[in-house]
This record gives C-alpha cells, structure tokens and sequence, in this order.
C-alpha cells in the first residue's frame, strides 16, 4: 500500500476511533428523538387567545365587520398525523365566543333592561365556527424549540342571535352570513414540555368571502322564519388571530 493511501486510511479512521461518545442527555426528555422521528404519529391540539376582525362583512356593508363583532374568544381544536416529525395533516374545528361591538352592546343592554322591567328576560350574543383542512412543516420536531407553519382551507359561520323569554314562552331569532376561508395561514414556536406535549404561542390569519345570508327563528316565533339568500356583493375579510397552542403526540 503506498504512503498516500496510508495516509488516506489515517484520516478516515482517526475521527471514528477519537470521536466522543454521544451524550445522553442530547434531549431532554428520553424517548423524544424517537417519538419526534416516528414515522406516523396521532397528533392532537388545542388553541385559545383572541381573534380580531378586518374588513367588511360584504361589499355593500356600510361599517366594517368589527362594528358588529369587536373580536372573538377562540376553542379551537386540531386532529391530525404527524409524518416523520416534519409534516402535520389534518383538520381544524373553531368555536368562537363573540364580544359585541360597544355600539351593538349598548342596544343589548338597552333592550335587555327594557325586558326585565316588564318581566321578561333577553339577550344577544354572537359566534364564529371555523372548519377546514390544513397543513403544516415542523422544523425542528426533535428538539427543545420547533418552529412550524400551516395553512390551509375551509369554512366559516357567523351569526349573531337575539334570546327572549317570558314565563314559558321563548325564541331565539338568529341571523347568519357563511362562506368559504380561503387562506388559513400560521406560524408559531412549539416548546417541549414532555416527551409527548409540545406548548407555545402562535398568529394566524384568515381570509374568506361571505356568500350567503339568513335568518331563522326558533322557538315560540309566532311567524316561520326561515330564509337564505346569496351574497351579490362579496367582500374579502379576515381575522387576525394571536394565542397559545398546546400539542400531544401519540
């Protein structure tokens, strides 16, 4: 063997034969390499924090969208797999707790207080429900910090609704606008609490069009209502949504 493939020999084996063994302690938790690095893992979700309007409810709409709906309280859930630690599928389910607008709350009280001096009870309240399909790249999914992104489509109901009820008589009229999201973006860090709970902050924004209105009444109504109508006017809106995100992995 000449001198230069010796010494070509030299080199490949000295770093295997002088390299540090590896540290145990590489993750903090035992297990979280492996359970990250799964080929298919169940992965569950859950998010809170706030959501903020923007834009008009539709094209003819003389106010903005949070003059009805000053922001919204979301619970919102996804269920999913998880590829190879990397690459997130599956679907998202939101029910979002409305705050009325000042304006619209000031009315409420108004009306509620007029109720209850002739003996009745009444109150508004308004909700947003959010489903779709998403998709999302984990960075880092072995490690202690993972930064991800998502996005993705679905579907968006939002209504506002007014109660009255006076002795055993009640109804609830409620009125809706619904359409499709057409973005759903977001990105956020995932901290590792355990070996199979990731936790962290997150924003998101969505864009969607309301094409179709309507009303219903449930209840004792004293006249059917039940109505739809399509949108002739859409407009683009969306929610800036900003909160926190707790992830389990099976």
């Amino acid at each position: 063997m000449s001198r230069r493939w010796r010494l070509a020999l030299a080199l490949l084996i000295v770093p295997v034969v002088f390299a540090p063994p590896a540290r145990a302690d590489a993750y903090d938790e035992p297990g979280a390499e492996a359970q990250a690095q799964k080929s298919t893992a169940l992965e569950i979700g859950f998010r809170t924090g706030y959501g903020i309007p923007i834009g008009k409810a539709t094209g003819d709409a003389t106010e903005p969208l949070n003059e009805l709906i000053a922001g919204q309280v979301p619970l919102w859930v996804d269920i999913g797999a998880r590829f190879n630690g990397h690459i997130a599928l599956g679907g998202y389910f939101s029910y979002g707790f409305g705050l009325l607008s000042s304006d619209i709350r000031r009315s409420c009280d108004e009306l509620e207080a007029s109720a209850e001096a002739s003996g009745a009870d009444a109150s508004c309240s308004t909700q947003d429900l959010r489903m779709g399909l998403q998709v999302g790249y984990h960075f880092a999914p072995s490690q202690s910090l993972d930064p991800w992104l998502a996005g993705g489509i679905g579907y968006e109901i939002f209504s506002f609704s007014l109660s009255a009820s006076s002795g055993d008589q009640s109804a609830t009229v409620s009125i809706d606008a619904q359409g499709f999201e057409y973005l759903n973006f977001q990105t956020g860090l995932d901290f590792r609490v355990g070996e199979l709970f990731r936790a962290g902050p997150f924003v998101g924004i969505t864009m969607g069009s309301y094409d179709e209105v309507g009303a219903s009444c449930t209840g004792d109504c004293g006249l059917a209502v039940d109505t739809s109508a399509d949108v002739d006017e859409q407009s683009i809106h969306a929610w800036l949504f900003l909160g926190i995100r707790g992830v389990v992995l099976f």
